[in-house]
């Protein structure tokens, strides 16, 4: 916990859970956003003493920053403001993040996002079968396909 390395590793996930923002440059599912810096949290706790973590206030301030851009996920923060606002208590650091992974459940299953980040390949098929057009005269057929037959 004392070695170059480890501080070094320390200031790099400090970095990421600062920065880290749920937009489109994202690929994988908003579930596993939030699990990700979820993880990068409980790692940045495991390297420093319990002395240095974070409140709780300010975690759940730094997750909410992070899901900010996606508006039904920021929707649970003004929620929570109202029920403050008349007179609930706020949610806790655990309660807020248990909530969001239900909304980012529930937002992936709208949206069909592919557990795997990747989109899948459509290829639209026809039959078409060249001589079932080309053999009927109905190409090049001259004057003969337009023919009235009724006279």
């Amino acid at each position: 916990m004392s070695s170059t390395k480890a501080k070094l590793s320390r200031d790099k996930l400090v970095i990421e859970l600062t920065t880290l923002l749920l937009d489109s440059t994202w690929r994988g599912t908003h579930e596993g956003f939030v699990l990700m810096w979820k993880e990068k949290m409980r790692l940045l706790e495991d390297m420093t003493s319990s002395q240095y973590h974070y409140a709780d206030e300010v975690k759940l301030s730094m997750l909410q920053n992070a899901v900010s851009l996606v508006s039904k996920l920021s929707q649970i923060r003004d929620i929570n403001n109202n029920l403050v606002a008349v007179g609930s208590l706020p949610l806790d650091y655990t309660t807020y993040s248990d909530i969001l992974i239900s909304a980012c459940n529930q937002l992936d299953k709208d949206l069909e996002v592919p557990r795997n980040g990747k989109s899948k390949r459509t290829v639209n098929y026809s039959h078409f079968k060249e001589e079932d057009y080309f053999e009927q005269g109905y190409i090049d057929a001259g004057d003969e396909f337009f023919s009235n037959d009724k006279e």
